[in-house]
């Protein structure tokens, strides 16, 4: 948890989810160790360490919290365990704690449903290892975290899902991924937290870069995804992913929207065919004709369109063959292909390869695909990409523009 003005982010771990993450636990160095350290600094009402005990009754627990009368509740039940109060995304709280000071580099598993809260777009910077990593908050709890694991300590964690896909996670990202395995190991929809709605993951990072045999994982691209394979095998988030080509090159253009569509309608705006979301249902376009604002981006047949905010679904994406441009909404992506077998190509690919494209629409509310794991999604099938722009209305507009790479 977190404070934010008065406000404290408690939305403690419900037992069965605490109890999946401890059984996640894994390394061939811990199997038959009897009494590891085994910390949570956001301890709240001790679900985690108290679902860590029940395995390792032997363990040494270190609890931390930034609310005091957490803290006082656990140093009354919990009398075994080194407990204090920190603000763990303090470096000088952090640095006053005396719970904490023993056990920096040295703790075995870390256990951890750190704070969420992002209102108005809260950003931290973390220092760490040189490096000054802009990110959200959880991410910057995972951070700092990973500072007191011992060199081969493992920490599970439960975070939003859009730590997976967003811009202001990408380097936190980074950073785990080259210095450790990260995998995501677990979902859980909305309703999993009491009072809490956003959907979150479960992920696990090993300072060790456990071997596949120990941690039974399967590749993974490195944009992350929200979700698990229909095997429910952990995917790693630090995998390299070799291209696939086609039997013959295939041009397309990435054209991602902006019309936002409470600007519709307006009286100075121009007349045009607009598509929205809901305007791509049973793999066909039902374009509207409404007045659009000049600036906007557009799209003609050969092409494909699909859903870039909103719940996946594979009718929702359609292959265009008119002539007539169509303007995007700023929910939606547009494919621009050179011929019409091109589309045709490309739109075999998509239903092909459709749940896999479906696992990278990420975030914690409403679900949204990013240009790059669009553009990772395309590039894994021997896509290469380069920056183009385009006009619309005599008004250069940014795009990205891609090419399957001859075989």
């Amino acid at each position: 948890m977190v404070q934010t003005g008065t406000h404290l982010d408690q939305f403690f771990t419900p037992d069965t989810v605490a109890e999946k993450m401890v059984n996640l636990l894994s390394g061939k160095n811990y199997r038959t160790r009897a009494s590891p350290i085994i910390a949570d600094f956001a301890a709240g009402e001790g679900s985690l360490l108290d679902a860590a005990a029940s395995r390792w009754p032997s363990a040494k627990f270190v609890a931390t919290d930034l609310d005091i009368r957490v803290i006082a509740r656990l140093r009354r039940s919990r009398a075994s365990w080194n407990i204090g109060k920190c603000d763990f995304l303090s470096a000088t709280s952090r640095a006053r704690s005396r719970v904490l000071a023993p056990f920096r580099d040295a703790i075995d598993f870390i256990l951890l449903n750190p704070p969420f809260t992002c209102r108005g777009g809260t950003r931290h910077v973390v220092a760490i290892d040189s490096n000054q990593i802009r990110c959200g908050t959880a991410a910057a709890f995972l951070l700092h975290a990973v500072s007191f694991l011992a060199p081969t300590g493992q920490l599970i964690a439960v975070l939003p899902a859009s730590f997976l896909t967003s811009k202001r996670d990408e380097s936190s990202r980074q950073y785990l991924a080259s210095h450790g395995c990260m995998e995501v190991v677990g979902h859980y929809g909305r309703n999993t937290f009491s009072n809490c709605f956003p959907r979150t993951v479960l992920v696990r990072f090993s300072k060790n870069k456990l071997s596949s045999r120990d941690s039974n994982q399967s590749p993974m691209p490195a944009s992350g995804r929200s979700d698990l394979p229909s095997s429910g095998k952990p995917m790693r988030l630090d995998s390299k992913v070799l291209p696939i080509s086609l039997r013959r090159p295939v041009n397309v253009q990435i054209v991602r929207g902006v019309t936002q569509t409470h600007t519709l309608g307006k009286t100075d705006g121009v007349a045009r065919r607009f598509v929205h979301t809901t305007e791509l249902r049973h793999d066909r376009i039902r374009a509207r004709v409404t007045a659009v604002p000049g600036r906007a981006r557009t799209i003609i047949g050969p092409s494909i369109l699909l859903p870039r905010v909103g719940s996946p679904s594979r009718t929702k994406i359609a292959n265009y063959q008119g002539k007539q441009p169509l303007v995007l909404s700023d929910c939606v992506f547009g494919l621009q292909c050179s011929e019409r077998a091109d589309a045709a190509t490309v739109y075999s690919i998509i239903h092909k390869h459709w749940e896999e494209l479906a696992q990278l629409y990420g975030g914690t509310g409403a679900r949204y695909l990013t240009t790059a794991a669009l553009e990772g999604f395309l590039r894994k099938r021997g896509i290469q990409v380069e920056q183009l722009q385009i006009l619309d209305e005599g008004t250069p507009i940014p795009c990205i523009r891609v090419f399957q790479a001859s075989p």
